[in-house]
C-alpha cells in the first residue's frame, strides 16, 4: 500500500508547474497567442491545462479565452495551491466539453 501512495503522488508531482520566484507574472500576448499554448510555455506554467487560471486572472482585459490579440499585457498567476492547480485543470476540462461556467 506504501508503494502505491507513493506512485501516486509522483505522478501528482511531476504534472506541477514550476513555480519560483524568477519566473514572469506577467505575460504580453503576440498574434495568434492562445491561452493554452501560452499556459504551455515552460516559463508560465508548462502545463496546458492551466490556462483557466490566466483567464480567470484577466476576464477584465480578456471576455473571450479563445479572442486573444496581440499585445495583451496578462497577469500570470504564481504561487498556485496543488489544490488550486487540480481545480483549474478540472475548470478548464469541463469547459472543453462544454459547461461554460
Amino acid at each position: 500500500m506504501p508503494r502505491f501512495i507513493w506512485s501516486v503522488l509522483a505522478v501528482l508531482c511531476a504534472g506541477l508547474p514550476a513555480q519560483a520566484a524568477d519566473l514572469p507574472d506577467t505575460y504580453t500576448t503576440i498574434d495568434r497567442d492562445t491561452l493554452y499554448a501560452i499556459a504551455d510555455r515552460p516559463e508560465i506554467y508548462g502545463d496546458p491545462a492551466l490556462w483557466m487560471a490566466i483567464w480567470e486572472a484577466n476576464k477584465d482585459v480578456l471576455p473571450d479565452p479563445h479572442a486573444v490579440a496581440g499585445g495583451i499585457k496578462l497577469r500570470i498567476p504564481r504561487d498556485l495551491s496543488m489544490l488550486e492547480i487540480l481545480q483549474y485543470r478540472q475548470k478548464a476540462e469541463d469547459y472543453t466539453r462544454g459547461d461554460k461556467k
